[in-house]
């Protein structure tokens, strides 16, 4: 073998062995790199709910109380009468909350005036002003309707008297008597109810009307020159004074929580609540609907406020069955069962299904927080540091990156809300293999 060959020889096997070194430390590299699970910041909605079971109730017997003491005004219900959710039942003497309120909103106008506004104190002062709008002309037509309705009856009792006059004037028997008697009765009652139904309306429309003005007000405050920067300290807390100087004053107002009978009366127009005349309740209701009555345990109970919407299946019927609801009275005091302290808290369904039965079993998902359109992600993708909350993001050459982050409102399905630190698009790692 010649010299060339036996060089040309060595240099293949030098070659050859010196590629299988470099793709056993390539192949080894691979082999031990680490594989991440990712997912991407994402803008969708976070909501938070609270879940209970409760019970279809029938006849639901519901407390009724001012929120705040005072000289009671006026009572406009007596037991056995029927009210409409939302109608008058009593009112308190409200001046001293009138004022109040009248200075407050002063004092909100000034700030406005030496400050600014921005854009979402006017959309939400535009909302306000449509809503409480509506409310008015949905008010005067609910009462012209019912006014509508009382003459009609009136006039359907008149002619039943006018008859019974008739026939009583043809042969005045003592049983004739007694039908004219009852047809007299009849008419009487049809005006009274009639009178007592222009009252309500009176009442109802003029606060509906002062609600729109004061809405209307405030829209026009906001739609100022002042209008094009962010709230001030200044400005939020004359805000923050005369909203609550308007709930104070709407808490004078006793209003049906549901449409039902009046079952007790416990105080006179004059006594003052709050002082020695106080009773346990001023009235108390039947329910004409079906309700719903839950148990929610301490750990949530802060969570819920009246008015609160909530979405419940019943045992019965099929779990994609979705029906509305909203929360009337939560109870003031606890009960412990075992040493768990749960509260009663009632629920009025949206509309009644003639299917619904008392007894039956609900599964209620109360929305207690919801934003819509905010970055999220994962719960699990974040880690704690002391107190500072971080996660990692998944760079091109599949190294993690540390990041600080400040997150929002914990939400169902393990979602959280991405104040800081995060934009949309990026992927952060919610898992590690090793191999």
């Amino acid at each position: 073998m010649s010299k060339k060959k036996k060089i040309l020889i060595w240099i293949v096997v030098t070659v050859t062995l010196i590629s299988l070194i470099a793709l056993y430390f390539y192949a080894n590299s691979k082999k031990n790199q680490k594989e991440y699970t990712v997912a991407s910041v994402e803008k969708g909605s976070v909501v938070q709910t609270v879940t209970v079971t409760g019970d279809i109730i029938d006849d639901g017997e519901i407390t009724l109380n001012f929120e705040i003491g005072g000289r009671i005004k006026e009572v406009y219900a007596k037991v056995g009468q029927t009210f409409a959710q939302g109608e008058v039942i009593s009112l308190l003497n409200d001046a001293d909350l009138t004022n109040q309120t009248e200075q407050a909103k002063a004092l909100f106008d000034k700030a406005v005036a030496d400050s600014a506004s921005n854009d979402d104190a006017v959309h939400v002062s535009q909302t306000e002003e449509e809503n409480t709008k509506k409310y008015f002309e949905d008010t005067k037509d609910y009462y012209q309707q019912k006014i509508a309705e009382a003459e009609q009856e009136i006039k359907n009792t008149e002619n039943y008297r006018d008859d019974a006059l008739n026939y009583y004037n043809e042969d005045k028997s003592y049983t004739r008597k007694l039908t004219l008697t009852t047809a007299e009765n009849n008419l009487k009652t049809a005006k009274e109810n009639k009178k007592s139904i222009e009252e309500q309306a009176n009442l109802s429309e003029t606060s509906a009307e002062n609600s729109w003005k004061t809405a209307a007000a405030k829209l026009k405050s906001s739609e100022s020159k002042f209008a094009q920067e962010s709230l001030d300290a200044v400005v939020a807390n004359a805000r923050l004074a005369y909203e609550q100087s308007e709930l104070n004053l709407a808490k004078a107002t006793l209003k049906a929580p549901i449409n039902g009978t009046i079952t007790e009366i416990t105080n006179k127009k004059g006594e003052v609540l709050g002082s020695g005349t106080i009773k346990e309740s001023f009235a108390k209701m039947i329910s004409n609907d079906l309700l719903i009555e839950a148990r929610v345990p301490e750990s949530d109970i802060l969570k819920l406020k009246e008015s609160m919407k909530a979405n419940f299946a019943l045992d019965a019927l099929s779990e994609d069955e979705k029906f509305g609801a909203e929360i009337i009275e939560i109870s003031p005091a606890g009960t412990a069962n075992q040493d768990v302290i749960s509260y009663t808290v009632k629920f009025r369904a949206d509309k009644v299904d003639p299917r619904f039965k008392a007894g039956m079993t609900a599964n209620l998902d109360i929305r207690t927080a919801e934003k819509n359109g905010v970055l999220r992600i994962p719960l699990r993708a974040i880690k704690n540091e002391g107190e500072q909350k971080y996660v990692e993001i998944l760079k091109e050459n599949n190294q993690p990156e540390k990041v600080e982050i400040t997150t929002g409102l914990e939400g169902d399905e393990g979602m959280v809300e991405i104040k800081s630190g995060l934009t949309e698009g990026e992927k952060v790692v919610v898992g590690v293999k090793t191999p």
